[in-house]
C-alpha cells in the first residue's frame, strides 16, 4: 500500500460503540448499566478497611449522543448500594448477608439526576466530568421510559458457556446423577 501524506489525518480512528467523552449537562437522563466490576483495594480507609468498590459504568443519551458516566462505589456505602439497586428495578444487598450479585445491574435501565464536578487529582485533574447525583427509585421513575438505543449484552464467562452448553445437550435439565 502506498501511503499519501500530503492529506495527513492525525485524528485517531474512531471505535465502534466509542462513546462522547465531552460531560453531560447536568440533569435527569435515562441510561443503561453498561457494566459493574468489583475492585478490590482502591480506596482503603478506617470505614472500608479492605478497600472494595463497585465500579460502574452508565451510558445515557443526550440529544442522540451516547456519553458514559463513571460511578464507584465503596463497600461499606450499603444505602447507596440499595439506592442504585432500587432504581435499576433488582434486588439490592441484604443486611447480614456479605455477598451479593452486583451483575445483576447489567443492562438495566435506570433513570439518575446529574451533575459534574472537577477532579483534583489523577489523570483528570482539572477536567470537567460528569457525575451522578441521585438514583431515582423505580417507583419515582416516569412511567414514559424511552427504549434504549443499543441494549448492552451481558458478557458470558468461558464457564457459563460451557454449563449453557451442557444444559442444552442435556434438554434443559441438571441430570447430574447424585
Amino acid at each position: 500500500m502506498k501511503v499519501s501524506w500530503d492529506k495527513f489525518d492525525d485524528a485517531p480512528p474512531a471505535k465502534a460503540g466509542e462513546y462522547d467523552r465531552t460531560p453531560l449537562t447536568p440533569g435527569t437522563y435515562w441510561g443503561t448499566i453498561a457494566k459493574v466490576e468489583e475492585k478490590s483495594g482502591w480506596r482503603v480507609s478506617d470505614h472500608n478497611p479492605s478497600g472494595d468498590c463497585l465500579s460502574i459504568w452508565v451510558d445515557c443519551d443526550e440529544n442522540g449522543t451516547r456519553k458514559r458516566v463513571f460511578v464507584t462505589v465503596e463497600a461499606h456505602h450499603t444505602n447507596k448500594l440499595m439506592a442504585i439497586a432500587d432504581c435499576a428495578g433488582v434486588p439490592g444487598p441484604q443486611r447480614g448477608v456479605e455477598d451479593w450479585d452486583e451483575q445483576e445491574l447489567v443492562s438495566e435501565r435506570v433513570y439518575v439526576k446529574t451533575g459534574t464536578y472537577i477532579p483534583q487529582r489523577g489523570k483528570n485533574a482539572g477536567v470537567e466530568q460528569a457525575s451522578i447525583e441521585s438514583w431515582v427509585p423505580k417507583r419515582h421513575q416516569p412511567a414514559d421510559a424511552p427504549e434504549a438505543a443499543e441494549p448492552v449484552k451481558k458478557k458470558r464467562t468461558q464457564q457459563g458457556k460451557q454449563w449453557a452448553e451442557f444444559k442444552e445437550s442435556n434438554g434443559g435439565g441438571d441430570d447430574i446423577p447424585f
